[in-house]
């Protein structure tokens, strides 16, 4: 194995096409455990590799079999780090565009999640008896234990979950990579559960975002000028904070505007051409927020007409969620709706 992970970095500068890492500025350490690391580094379509330590802009540490997956196609960059397989320290947007060097599989590749109603059981449900089959033996509940604490491991998970309040799920919102459900616990406060799915529809990361947490003042000023669609230097401001510089924006969904939107600039010209599109008739609506230390997430309904089209009309809820890195800014963003084959009907044309 050692000798194949050393042929593969030597060929990664022929191999990742130019177009990939146009405009892209990243340096990569790539640690495979029990094999070496290897420094890569992306300047503008060029990429350059060379073995050993050294700084770089984030440290990506896997077992020799992830990254055996990854070379071979049948692991998904995006979904391993998500899912802890490929552990990141450093720059989470940089991470974020590691399958513009990898390739791989596709984000959305991998075995359909559970039903909605199936989900909703499992989630109400305090025993865990419906929830465990959902869950990876090696499951982590960030922050599940007392004090904050994380909570390792299926069995564990299921008896901190049994000990907590009952919950009344509300919503529930799903891809390929997450799960979303909205809930109130004990008949009162509110909460989101997100989770991260690995390729078997099983989740093997839980979080439970509370809606207070300090990340939200900053994120519900930009989700607010966002819904305010002025653009204008004030409200810009207040979207640039929230994001750092370098977000990667997955819309999703099988219109033209599904394909991933990469840095600051490119994403806040996404949202004027949405604007445009629409003949300025978008209107975001936000219904509820939550946020912890890793997660922001707007619940939010969409409306809008094509003025061009005008037997065309959307009018459909969504999940806004936000990946935050250490300083509480949003570098990636996952658009989750409701019933995405209304949302792409409305831009196909």
């Amino acid at each position: 194995m050692a000798e194949s992970v050393q042929r593969f970095f030597e060929a990664l500068p022929s191999r990742v096409p130019a177009e990939n890492t146009a405009g892209m500025t990243n340096s990569y350490l790539f640690e495979i455990r029990g094999v070496g690391s290897w420094f890569v580094d992306v300047r503008d379509g060029a990429v350059t590799v060379r073995e050993g330590e050294a700084d770089a802009d984030v440290r990506l540490a896997m077992s020799e079999s992830v990254f055996e997956k990854l070379v071979a196609g049948e692991q998904n960059p995006v979904r391993a780090v998500m899912t802890g397989k490929i552990k990141v320290k450093g720059s989470r947007a940089a991470a974020a565009k590691l399958q513009k060097i990898l390739g791989g599989a596709s984000a959305a590749a991998g075995q359909a999640p559970p039903g909605k109603e199936t989900l909703k059981a499992a989630l109400e449900e305090r025993s865990g008896a419906r929830l465990g089959p959902l869950l990876t033996a090696e499951v982590v509940w960030h922050g599940g234990a007392a004090g904050g604490g994380d909570v390792e491991g299926k069995d564990r998970v299921l008896a901190a979950w049994a000990a907590g309040g009952s919950r009344e799920v509300t919503d529930v919102y799903l891809d390929d990579l997450h799960v979303v459900a909205l809930a109130t616990v004990s008949g009162a406060a509110r909460e989101a559960i997100v989770m991260h799915l690995e390729e078997d529809g099983k989740a093997t990361q839980l979080w439970v975002l509370p809606s207070e947490h300090p990340n939200l003042a900053v994120f519900l000023a930009a989700e607010e000028a966002r819904a305010r669609s002025r653009f204008d230097d004030a409200d810009l401001a207040l979207i640039k904070r929230f994001f750092g510089d370098n977000p990667v924006w997955h819309m999703g969904g099988k219109t033209g505007w599904a394909q991933d939107k990469e840095g600051i600039d490119t994403v806040i010209a996404t949202f004027q051409g949405l604007k445009q599109a629409t003949g300025g008739t978008l209107e975001l609506t936000i219904l509820e927020v939550f946020a912890d230390s890793a997660h922001a997430l707007s619940h939010v309904r969409l409306t809008a007409d094509r003025p061009q089209r005008p037997d065309k009309h959307m009018d459909v809820k969504e999940i806004n969620l936000f990946h935050l890195d250490d300083e509480g800014r949003a570098y990636e963003f996952w658009g989750i709706p409701a019933d995405e084959a209304e949302r792409d009907s409305f831009w196909i044309d």
